[in-house]
């Protein structure tokens, strides 16, 4: 890759990374709990929230990541160092 794209892509990449809304400690904590692959039910029993009060969560860390899923959110969580992938059953 020649120097001047690399410049382009890490100044994408600022950029990106400037824009990152803040997430609540609610917000974080239900997207930790998706990278560890629970499912909207589990993570309320687990907050002791409803399933509703979950996904209104979902949707609004979805909307702050600029994420159009549950997955995609938590991918792009991964990338900016917001969660870390869970450990492998290696």
């Amino acid at each position: 890759m020649a120097i001047a794209a690399r410049i382009t892509v890490a100044r994408e990449h600022h950029v990106e990374l400037a824009h990152i809304p803040a997430l609540t400690p609610r917000e974080l904590e239900v997207l930790r709990a998706l990278a560890t692959g629970l499912s909207s039910a589990e993570i309320g029993a687990r907050l002791s929230v409803s399933v509703n009060t979950v996904r209104t969560h979902i949707q609004n860390l979805t909307g702050k990541l600029g994420a159009h899923s549950k997955l995609e959110a938590v991918a792009i969580a991964m990338r900016r160092g917001l969660v870390l992938p869970p450990p492998s059953d290696v």
